[in-house]
């Protein structure tokens, strides 16, 4: 079975007692006693900052490939193990949009863009840059006119609208401009929405639906209609809302375009309470209140559609 792809382009691959091959897109290479990998091979676990592929089989075995080297790490080394993953890729991609058949806009061109689990990445620049673009592919929403989408393995990029919906109900969280609230909806009925074509068991939904509200403070106001509520109880009831459904990524698109500093300043509190749940978060912005907060991991610019 496939299990994993590295930066060149290698494929690795492994079967229950048969040892490891890497395959180059022209020949098989074999690793097998010096892999260590005794068991049933999991898949590539991560790979570093440096490159190195970590990869480990149900025995507990870990062993790293450096590009040109595969050894099996000792136990001190294995509990020193980074702990992270590539959850979002984005491979030479190119997005146009065919306004009319005389004028093609190019909204992102040869853009490559990985970011690892847990990871909190914001995504800078001017209207226009490309960040909503970029926002749109990785929760399938768009697809590129050319390239790759690869969320937590998956190829996501050229999947049929009734298996992205699904993509987008499991993996995504959604922290809408303008909330995009329904105001004449209690809260509790609000943060439901997304589990309704789920059509979840009762307990299962009101366990789900205490958790988030509990988490951020907004349980006093159940049973409060959303129009009554003031802008930062919308703001919480909105994340709640995100994270109903407990998804792997959130984004954010402008999240702060239309608030005040205060809300601004308490929606960045609550994008700090968000990251301490190990979730990965890419937010578009051009707001400088987001530019050099200490828990954001990476800045990455755009301009014109191409990484500054």
């Amino acid at each position: 079975t496939s299990f994993g792809e590295d930066r060149e382009g290698n494929m690795w691959f492994g079967t229950s007692g048969s040892g490891l091959f890497k395959y180059g897109g022209d020949k098989f290479v074999a690793f097998n006693e010096e892999s260590g990998l005794g068991g049933n091979i999991v898949r590539c676990i991560f790979e570093d900052s440096k490159g190195d592929v970590y990869m480990g089989d149900d025995n507990n075995t870990i062993s790293v490939y450096d590009g040109t080297k595969l050894e099996l790490l000792e136990s001190s080394a294995k509990a020193n193990m980074p702990q992270s993953r590539k959850m979002i890729e984005l491979k030479n991609i190119t997005k146009k949009y065919e306004i009319n058949k005389n004028n093609v806009v190019t909204a992102l061109q040869d853009i490559d863009m990985k970011i690892q689990e847990g990871e909190l990445v914001v995504l800078k620049g001017a209207s226009g840059s490309g960040k909503s673009s970029v926002l749109s592919l990785i929760a399938a929403l768009s697809k590129p006119t050319s390239g790759e989408v690869i969320v937590d393995a998956k190829h996501i990029s050229k999947l049929p609208d009734n298996f992205a919906s699904e993509y987008r109900r499991d993996n995504i969280g959604f922290i809408f401009q303008n909330y995009n609230l329904i105001p004449t909806l209690s809260v509790k009925e609000n943060i439901l929405l997304p589990l309704v074509p789920l059509n979840p068991d009762a307990k299962v939904a009101n366990e789900k639906l205490n958790r988030v509200m509990e988490m951020f403070k907004i349980n006093h106001k159940a049973d409060s209609i959303i129009k009554n509520l003031s802008g930062g109880e919308q703001q919480r009831v909105a994340i709640a809302r995100a994270n109903v459904n407990d998804p792997k990524i959130i984004i954010a698109d402008e999240p702060t375009a239309n608030l005040d500093e205060k809300l601004s300043l308490h929606f960045i509190e609550m994008l700090r309470e968000l990251k301490s749940l190990k979730k990965t978060i890419v937010v578009a912005t051009h707001d400088p209140l987001f530019f050099d907060l200490d828990f954001v991991d990476r800045t990455i610019e755009m301009h014109n559609g191409v990484l500054v």
